[in-house]
């Protein structure tokens, strides 16, 4: 098994999803139900793009009436994503409808167990934790920089959350103490393309590699057994 790209967005490149032409195996978030809709056609059968179902919270100000839209297609898909809440400065004054949302999108996620959810997390996971029900759902952090302590509790409560780990968060204090601090099979890869440095210059394979190989020096330990367990980690996750 290949090792996945489980949050990236092909659909914001200007070359005709070009990434989309090989064989890799990539989680497609969509950011409005609307993108999603208009995708789905082409890739609800595709064996290696797996198209999600997406609501950002930060286009929430802008598209605040598009919960409907999403409810009519979440049975269409087990991926969901790119979903959630963002607290930070230039969000603030949406916060509360995105919370609303939000919450509407887990009831509906939690009523129809099984999805795999991506979740976006930034200066909002107390509020995100409280809606992460114990069941047959996957959510995953995408991009985590909340607090470690509130991630590794819940992460104890419930085994179904994980976070995914892309090339920019190797490089930094917070992203590198996060990786240290959560057990390897709670960690899968993203490349949130085109949004990381590497990513705005090139799409390919050999990103998650590189990210691979950095999470075993963080951790200290042989690169073949990382990719083994992040191949396992993948594989639980799409059952």
């Amino acid at each position: 098994m290949k090792l996945i790209d489980f949050h990236c967005h092909p659909d914001l490149y200007n070359n005709n999803f070009k990434i989309l032409e090989s064989d890799n195996k990539i989680v497609f978030m969509t950011n409005l139900p609307v993108l999603f809709e208009k995708y789905y056609p082409k890739y609800k059968d595709s064996e290696n793009t797996f198209l999600a179902l997406g609501y950002h919270p930060e286009l929430i100000e802008e598209y605040p009436n598009c919960f409907d839209h999403f409810k009519r297609n979440l049975r269409k898909t087990r991926f969901v994503g790119e979903v959630g809440l963002d607290n930070s400065e230039s969000n603030k004054i949406s916060f509360e409808k995105q919370l609303k949302i939000f919450r509407k999108i887990m009831d509906e996620c939690n009523q129809t167990e099984g999805k795999i959810i991506s979740i976006h997390s930034r200066k909002s996971e107390r509020y995100i934790f409280e809606e992460l029900v114990n069941n047959n759902n996957i959510y995953i952090l995408h991009w985590y920089t909340g607090d470690l302590k509130r991630l590794l509790n819940a992460m104890k409560k419930n085994e179904n959350i994980y976070i995914s780990v892309n090339l920019d968060m190797v490089t930094t204090k917070k992203g590198v103490s996060l990786i240290d601090s959560i057990p390897l099979d709670k960690i899968v890869l993203e490349t949130d393309a085109p949004f990381t440095k590497e990513s705005k210059k090139r799409y390919d394979y050999e990103i998650l590699e590189d990210t691979s190989i950095q999470i075993a020096k963080i951790k200290q330990c042989k690169l073949d057994d990382v990719i083994i367990q992040i191949q396992t980690n993948s594989k639980k996750i799409l059952r």
